[in-house]
């Protein structure tokens, strides 16, 4: 007996060896296939809807791919000519044209693609999305209702990778950037929208962005002496009206001051730039110092005192309207948004910017010195102006320039734009004037969604107290732009945010600052100042 128990814990023993080994080979055999090839996400996802026709189609592999197997891996029903790009170990393919709309498209990766090492997919990569139906726009700005939602100027050049990537997946879009980076950024976010950037009715030898390349229109207009507004009114030999600051011309808006008509430089400047959006993949132009000439020095005579809401404001509506609709008419159905400045100038009621698709308001918040406080006059004038914008559901960006460490002055602006925000209304902190990539944590207070829809009149916001208040579905917000303190009793515990850091973010895409919450049942506010509270 002891013989057989012995032979039969020998073979026991056996198989159990065995087993380890088999099991080791099959845990070889695991590790193995993580050398092959996947997907690990796609731009759009699979089975999204209402996809813009403007869409860039982006394929992220687990591990660095063959370019050129995968380029021949791919296809897509139905059928779309295009270029590929790559950054890192996403592919992004770009449309020659616009997708049609409302169509399901499906795409495929097929096993002949392969990794840098030869190994090929285990089998093939498919997904579909649903493009939007009609209208043709290839990006639209998306609804800023329950959201602070960001629109930067113009980001640097030499962006790592995690910053495009940042950039991309927090801004609603920017402006003056080349193909190149407007495809990188895309990569990431294939709504993000980019508008192309030119005087509205203005030219010098500053150079702009032409697809991807920086390049002068100069020799194209300035041959065409009747574009040109001049110091006496058609009298070309009188010197043209000059903007001395920024070193360039004014040009006649309408054509009908100097004479040009229907040749002129509205003309003009729509088929140039509706060629230069083309060129860059834009989805729109910025259309800068658009309105009243203030930079002027010296005002020629037949603008001087009132007379430009005769003499000049009117061809500016011309001009603005005929942009908007030949921009329109156009298969891309591209935007037009005029700088409208800072929207303060009491007497002109003339001036038209609901016209166009929208418009930035360069300076907001920060008329005056100190910014807006005691400018009740101003403040009143500059909130109505948006106000009037959103209620006709018009694009507003609404941008100034803080210091990245003037904590008071952001919360300022920030809690105007709240005050004030529509439908489509974008905020843009230019920390120090300069072309980075910014981000503060006030973006992120999660107030909610407006209970209201912005009134007509600022005044209606006003609280007993003097400052002026409104309400979300996650809380209220106050700002104080009058001389003097405010103290406003809550009736309730509140929850008061304060930011602290923020401004560029570095190389690592990974923004700095915080937010802190303080409970509260009364805020004061020094002149200049703003609160944005949470219910608890």
């Amino acid at each position: 007996m002891g013989v057989k128990m012995l032979k039969k814990s020998i073979f026991l023993t056996v198989l159990l060896i065995l087993a380890i080994f088999i099991a080791n080979c099959d845990e070889g055999d695991n590790n193995g296939s993580d050398d092959v090839p996947s997907v690990t996400s796609t731009s759009p996802t699979n089975g999204a809807t209402g996809v813009s026709t403007g869409t860039t189609i982006s394929i992220t592999f687990s591990t660095d791919m063959d370019h050129s197997s995968v380029e021949s891996a791919f296809s897509i029903i139905p059928a779309a000519s295009g270029t590929f790009s790559w950054n890192g170990n996403t592919v992004t393919f770009t449309a020659s044209a616009a997708l049609d709309p409302g169509v399901l498209y499906t795409v495929t990766i097929s096993t002949t693609a392969t990794s840098s090492s030869g190994t090929a997919l285990a089998s093939n990569y498919i997904f579909s999305f649903t493009t939007a139906t009609g209208g043709g726009r290839t990006r639209n700005f998306p609804d800023s209702a329950g959201n602070i939602r960001v629109f930067s100027d113009q980001l640097p050049d030499g962006m790592t990778d995690a910053q495009y990537r940042f950039a991309a997946q927090h801004y609603v879009g920017c402006m003056k950037m080349r193909l190149s980076l407007t495809r990188a950024l895309r990569v990431y976010n294939s709504n993000f929208i980019m508008l192309h950037y030119r005087l509205a009715h203005g030219a010098g030898t500053q150079q702009i962005v032409i697809g991807d390349s920086w390049a002068s229109y100069w020799n194209n207009v300035n041959s065409h002496e009747n574009w040109f507004i001049h110091m006496t009114r058609g009298n070309s030999s009188s010197g043209r009206v000059r903007n001395g600051e920024w070193d360039w011309d004014y040009t006649d808006p309408s054509g009908n001051i100097e004479g040009a008509g229907s040749n002129g430089w509205k003309e003009y400047f729509v088929t140039a730039t509706v060629s230069e959006m083309r060129a860059g993949e834009c989805d729109g132009t910025f259309g800068d110092s658009c309105g009243l000439p203030f930079s002027l020095a010296q005002w020629p005579d037949w603008l001087s005192d009132t007379t430009p809401l005769t003499t000049w404001c009117p061809h500016v509506n011309t001009f603005i309207q005929y942009v908007t609709s030949a921009y329109a008419a156009q298969t891309e159905r591209f935007y037009f948004i005029p700088n409208a400045g800072a929207l303060v100038t009491s007497w002109d009621n003339v001036t038209n910017f609901g016209l166009a698709d929208g418009a930035m308001v360069e300076g907001f918040s920060e008329w005056g010195d100190p910014p807006l406080n005691g400018e009740l006059g101003d403040f009143r004038l500059q909130m109505n102006g948006v106000l009037a914008l959103e209620r006709a559901n018009k694009i507003v960006i609404m941008q100034t320039y803080p210091a990245v460490d003037d904590m008071r002055t952001r919360m300022f602006a920030v809690g105007c734009y709240l005050l004030i925000k529509g439908h489509y209304s974008y905020i843009s902190l230019v920390g120090n004037g300069d072309m980075d990539v910014f981000w503060f944590p006030e973006y992120e207070v999660d107030i909610g969604t407006f209970t209201n829809e912005p009134p007509e009149d600022i005044e209606s916001l006003r609280t007993s107290e003097g400052a002026y208040r409104r309400d979300y579905s996650n809380g209220i917000v106050l700002v104080n732009p009058t001389a003097g303190t405010i103290t406003v009793n809550l009736g309730s515990t509140y929850r008061q945010a304060a930011a602290s850091g923020g401004g560029y973010v570095p190389e690592s895409g990974i923004p700095t600052g915080s937010l802190s919450y303080t409970d509260v049942s009364s805020v004061t506010l020094a002149p200049g100042e703003a609160a944005i509270l949470l219910r608890p």
